[in-house]
């Protein structure tokens, strides 16, 4: 049957591909639109068939892009259907892991910019901290100690309270990316001594913050934020981007390299060596 006939685009696949980004493209725009209903059914496969007219093939690529920007992913079954998804910030931390380590960033350099939007966030926070706040820092602190005692050196979820604070989903997002990617994945060594220094440094911040001293506030994060940086620095094994994007794709890739754009392999070569164990993880290794 003709694409005159049925309506539906009947793609080569060599614009497949093009075609499917420009659906996902669509749908996206309409989430946005509606708000972003978290957990909303937004249309079952048939429906949205009808639609966005095209092939079954190329609007399951579609919804595949659309599981892999964390926007929506499909359910089977009765009352199935393509549902609204809330964006997980780690995708950010990759795409940003991976950037960051083609400039060459270092780990300095990162957590610079992490200080600049801490100092700044805690200033916006203490001047409009309210009651619903200030249970929200004393619970975090509160949680804080109780993963303390599993052995843990401690959280970043102050950081991020703080931030949710501010009012400014920009800083939620890009605190909660920068605190990832300063310390490249991995946590301080954890003693007594540095579990209490934690402790201590986000009471005083929590302190300031609800007493509405802003000065203060700026002063214990400053120093807190320095004693992480003393501490990440004396650790052997440098932090940051260029080593969270070697754990997510490997030395070939996140290695300096000064012929970009040359070819690492071809697909069966590069599924065979370590971390990749099938042709399917090779084609969507983020997932």
């Amino acid at each position: 049957m003709s694409e005159a006939r049925t309506g539906v685009s009947t793609a080569r696949p060599d614009t497949e591909g093009k075609l499917a980004a420009r659906v996902a493209e669509q749908l996206e725009e309409e989430i946005v639109t509606a708000g972003w209903p978290v957990g909303r059914v937004i249309g079952s496969e048939s429906d949205l068939l009808s639609r966005v007219k095209v092939s079954r093939a190329v609007f399951r690529e579609a919804v595949r892009i659309l599981e892999h920007h964390d926007v929506a992913y499909m359910r089977r079954g009765p009352g199935g259907g393509l549902v609204v998804k809330a964006p997980d910030s780690a995708a950010a931390v990759r795409a940003s892991a991976l950037y960051l380590g083609y400039r060459n960033a270092t780990w300095e350099q990162v957590f610079e910019a992490r200080v600049a939007l801490e100092l700044q966030c805690v200033e916006l926070a203490t001047r409009q901290i309210d009651e619903e706040g200030i249970a929200l820092l004393r619970a975090t602190l509160e949680r804080e100690n109780e993963v303390q005692q599993t052995g843990l050196l401690g959280t970043n979820d102050l950081h991020t309270a703080l931030a949710r604070i501010s009012g400014n989903p920009a800083f939620e997002l890009f605190i909660d990316v920068l605190t990832r990617l300063s310390v490249g994945g991995r946590s301080m060594t954890r003693t007594a001594r540095a579990a209490g220094e934690v402790s201590e440094g986000h009471a005083k911040i929590v302190d300031a913050v609800v007493s509405g001293d802003v000065a203060l506030a700026r002063h214990h994060m400053r120093v807190h934020l320095d004693h992480i940086f003393d501490s990440l620095r004396a650790q052997a094994e440098p932090p940051g981007p260029r080593l969270l994007a070697h754990r997510q794709i490997g030395p070939d890739v996140s290695e300096p390299h000064d012929k970009r754009g040359d070819p690492l392999g071809a697909s069966d070569d590069t599924t065979g060596r370590p971390g990749r164990d099938s042709a399917a993880i090779f084609r969507d290794p983020f997932t």
